[in-house]
């Protein structure tokens, strides 16, 4: 084996401010940074560095996609499989890459989703995001030639993507030229509560998918500023079809951030993180930038435009885990440990990172929270309604894939028709995934459903995120659940048995019946498999992993086997 100089890695740790637990998963990332893995010396350093015991910081290893005990070829490719990128041929790029590399010079792996679902198929090349890519044109795939992502984004009601059209928020110069930081600004000129109350009366509920309401939560974890508590940004965007966070992290990354700042003012917070996962390592990029501008023009850091408040944001890297998309999870992974998510109650607004008392949103909500502010002048009910809008990922096969931000209560038919432009060669649409992975298929009879959260839940369906996931009637149902099975089978961090086993028995099945059929029972072991899976499992990604199938098995039971007998 070839020595490594530790010297790099010697000198990052020296540097590191907080020389705790803490530091863990960024050391770990350092290391593969500057090794292309972790070899064993590496993890002995920062064990003795960081005081963390040798065989914890193997399990952190193991439990993280991106983090590796053996050397990554470079280049390193990673080709997304999530459904809209498989149904366009990514598996057969894989094979192609690996027919091509039969003496090992690349290190070829499938990932799941790269938010990239507008340009399919999709892959990252050592970090460069890839799109459109061929299997007739590995070559240039292998040398990290190939399509930039196209961002297409449209509104109605542009109150999130008011500034995407001319890219207003690429610089802070622009972005307050545009009205940013005025919200700030009318924040710190209002008392504490009345900020939050502010927020509540706007109707603001969680754009993560929960709906909870947000003015809720602030009131709920603001403190007296006696008492430490955090803020935390959840940008650990991976529900395959999600890609709304990586798109406003790049085009307006101040309103996140005026968003967060706001929102610690509020709630007496002086301390920040943004997970950011580790695929997004653009958005990551741009995100620092965006600190490093707010900081140098008094807009982050100690006394925030000369008053007392001040607020200081660090951002986290994830490192391949969709579980720590789950708050409590993403806890546990700032915290240096393997993502578990937490027993309920305690909830975060009491006992959320570090023990302390913890408001977590994600990207979407914390840039509305600027809007809102910007117009505090403004009675509640002319407010820019942030239950009015949301934004929507439209992907798959649709003429005009992107993001859009839409009212509430606009028809999922207007969505894919009237914005997406229909279906690609005018055929007729087979599926319709609502949600993402852990969304439903949707059936016919609700394809103009009203997307509003009172309608889709008396239908049995959820936004979720806001993916929808159009696919037309050439695509196999059978086979766009081969690909959410086995994204759930191989997301599942196995803390509780339901999940752990569930997910895998469920993608067993599934894929057997893809190749040859069903066989008797399938459909009975599908539905009692999914409804332990709902009903027992720790945390949502257990909770949800059988909702597409469950759904599939609603829409087309003959896929399945005979229907059950009541």
């Amino acid at each position: 084996m070839n020595s490594i100089s530790l010297l790099p890695l010697k000198t990052y740790l020296d540097e590191l401010e907080d020389k705790s637990r803490t530091s863990l998963l960024p050391a770990l990332l350092k290391a593969q940074e500057l090794y292309s893995y972790i070899p064993e010396e590496a993890s002995l350093l920062i064990s003795d560095r960081l005081k963390v015991p040798p065989v914890h910081i193997y399990g952190v290893i193991d439990f993280y996609s991106l983090l590796h005990t053996e050397p990554v070829q470079k280049p390193h490719i990673q080709v997304c499989v999530s459904p809209v990128c498989s149904s366009r041929g990514s598996h057969k790029i894989i094979e192609a890459l690996r027919k091509t590399d039969e003496k090992k010079r690349i290190y070829v792996e499938a990932v799941h989703c790269l938010g990239l679902c507008t340009n399919p198929p999709s892959a990252l090349v050592d970090g460069k995001q890839i799109c459109r890519v061929s299997a007739d044109k590995i070559d240039d795939l292998i040398a990290g030639r190939g399509a930039p992502p196209v961002n297409n984004s449209r509104s109605s009601h542009p109150v999130l993507t008011g500034r995407f059209e001319h890219d207003n928020g690429i610089s802070l110069e622009s972005y307050r030229k545009s009205g940013g930081f005025s919200g700030l600004k009318n924040a710190l000129s209002m008392e504490r509560n009345k900020v939050v109350d502010l927020v509540k009366n706007s109707g603001l509920l969680g754009r993560g998918g929960a709906a909870f309401p947000t003015g809720l939560k602030e009131e709920s974890s603001a403190r007296d500023g006696k008492t430490d508590v955090y803020i935390i940004c959840n940008a650990d965007e991976s529900e395959p079809g999600t890609f709304k966070d990586r798109v406003l992290l790049q085009r307006d990354p101040f309103s996140i951030l005026e968003g967060m700042i706001i929102t610690a003012y509020a709630i007496g917070s002086n301390k920040g993180f943004i997970y950011i996962r580790g695929e997004y390592e653009a958005e990551q990029k741009r995100f620092a930038e965006a600190i490093r501008d707010a900081e140098k023009n008094s807009l982050l850091g100690n006394s925030i435009l000369g008053s007392d408040l001040s607020f200081h944001v660090e951002i986290r890297s994830g490192a391949g885990a969709y579980i720590c998309g789950e708050e409590t999870a993403l806890f546990e992974s700032i915290e240096g440990k393997r993502g578990f998510p937490r027993n309920k109650p305690p909830y975060p607004v009491n006992s959320g990172l570090f023990g302390k008392p913890t408001d977590i949103n994600n990207v979407e909500t914390f840039s509305y929270i600027s809007h809102i502010l910007a117009r505090s002048d403004y009675a509640p009910d002319e407010l820019p309604s942030p239950s009015g809008t949301r934004l929507f990922c439209l992907s798959g096969d649709v003429k005009r894939p992107g993001l859009y931000e839409l009212p509430f209560g606009t028809p999922l038919s207007d969505v894919i028709y009237k914005w997406g432009g229909g279906i690609i060669k005018d055929r007729d649409p087979g599926q319709i995934i609502l949600g993402g992975a852990s969304g439903s298929f949707v059936p016919p009879e609700h394809y103009d459903i009203p997307l509003d959260n009172q309608s889709l839940k008396k239908a049995g369906l959820s936004m979720g995120s806001g993916v929808i996931m159009v696919f037309d009637d050439s695509r196999s149902i059978l086979s766009l659940l081969e690909d959410i099975t086995s994204f759930f089978n191989h997301e599942s961090c196995g803390k509780c048995y339901p999940c752990r086993l569930g997910t895998g028995i469920q993608k067993e099945i599934i894929s057997r019946i893809h190749k040859n059929g069903p066989e008797k029972g399938d459909l009975e072991k599908l539905e009692d498999i999914g409804m332990t899976m709902k009903d027992a499992s720790l945390c949502g990604l257990g909770q949800t992993a059988s909702t597409a199938v469950l759904s599939a098995i609603a829409l087309k039971p003959e896929l399945f086997g005979k229907e059950r007998q009541s």
